[in-house]
């Protein structure tokens, strides 16, 4: 993958925050949508950024947990290993790496 994860139909990523610009809030609603699939809506924008990161954009980054060795390449396959194997709810995750 490189440096950066790339598609042409996407564009680049460089850094999380590069996900908000895949999502729009909702007009009607108080929600947010994916603008890649149009199919995604939620009215949390962490779930909606989830979705750009796991369904479009999986192993763009790399993300380690604080509490073990274990290596996983979206924000929430981390959270949830976090909650499973370590029985820690709602742990905040900042510790990414772009693949190299």
């Amino acid at each position: 993958m490189g440096d950066q994860a790339m598609d042409a139909s996407k564009g680049q990523i460089h850094d999380v925050e590069d996900f908000n610009k895949y999502m729009e809030k909702e007009p009607e609603t108080s929600g947010y949508y994916c603008k890649i699939c149009q199919m995604y809506r939620k009215r949390g924008k962490a779930d909606v950024r989830n979705h750009i990161e796991s369904k479009h954009f999986p192993n763009t980054f790399t993300y380690n947990c604080n509490m073990c060795t274990y290596v996983v390449g979206t924000n929430k396959a981390l959270s949830r290993h976090v909650q499973n194997v370590h029985n820690v709810q709602n742990k905040p995750v900042t510790n990414f790496h772009n693949y190299p």
